[in-house]
């Protein structure tokens, strides 16, 4: 009997066990299972969730905040003006534990930026409020593991020395608030893109500087091509330069009005003969 009861036992929790796994496979390829499981996250790691407060994962250690960058274009350096026109592609990654699930199909979601709590990075060298380039979105895992993409064109001030074929700029980065509630991580990079191009400068690999826990820079080196022969045309620099008017136009420069002349000597002669 009790070897009976025993074999009886065994038979039914193997065969919950056998019955629970096909289920699960099941579910796994229930797309509607798929979506009951998404709602039931985002209905619960954004209950009670208070974006305006940073995350309690260290508290009270700062935030650790790790910027990944990628210098993308540089569009422009003015040397006179003393500002680089820039696009730079930056990963931005921190935990927020508050945003954790136990995952079984889902096992990452995103959000609008505006929804969540996200380091509160400028450009603390910036010219002008820098575009965003695409919508601010950010991806959770189910770790709480967060990762803020973007890519944005940035103009920042430069201390350019006009005449010089060698320049050195730099992308500082820096938090808002006063506290050192965030900090860099260690783990922070600058990097140029894989097909990075750029006709007039040379860009060699760009450094990291920190200043301190809150405040980093990316520098870069940038040497005029036009100086080693890189930006010409026919075998020759090519310059034109506008001058203004004080009549209310614009003049070219003394060698377009000599191809200008010439041009109109030759038509000349053409019409005579």
């Amino acid at each position: 009997m009790t070897t009976f009861i025993v074999v009886f036992t065994i038979g039914i929790f193997l065969g919950n066990s056998i019955y629970g796994t096909v289920a699960q496979e099941r579910d796994k390829n229930d797309p509607d299972a798929f979506q009951e499981e998404a709602a039931q996250i985002y209905s619960t790691i954004f209950h009670k969730y208070n974006e305006r407060v940073r995350p309690p994962d260290n508290f009270p250690n700062p935030v650790l905040v790790t910027v990944e960058a990628t210098l993308y274009h540089i569009r422009d350096l003015d040397l006179n003006r003393r500002e680089m026109e820039s696009l730079l592609d930056m990963k931005i990654l921190w935990k927020d534990k508050r945003l954790a699930w136990y995952p079984y199909q889902v096992q990452e979601i995103t959000a609008n930026v505006s929804a969540v709590w996200s380091p509160d990075i400028v450009y603390t060298n910036g010219a002008v409020p820098p575009r965003a380039m695409f919508a601010p979105k950010v991806s959770i895992k189910h770790n709480g593991e967060m990762t803020w993409n973007r890519r944005e064109a940035l103009v920042t001030m430069c201390r350019t020395q006009p005449g010089n074929v060698n320049q050195t700029c730099e992308i500082s980065l820096g938090f808002v608030s006063a506290s050192d509630t965030e900090m860099f991580g260690n783990d922070t990079t600058i990097d140029l893109t894989d097909d990075f191009e750029n006709h007039r400068w040379e860009v060699s690999e760009p450094l990291l500087e920190r200043y301190s826990n809150t405040e980093i820079s990316f520098v870069l080196y940038l040497s005029s091509k036009s100086a080693n022969g890189g930006s010409m045309v026919n075998g020759n620099n090519c310059s034109h330069t506008l001058k203004y008017n004080s009549n209310g136009g614009s003049v070219v420069n003394a060698w377009s009005s000599s191809m200008l002349l010439l041009v109109a000597a030759v038509m000349s002669i053409k019409l005579r003969l």
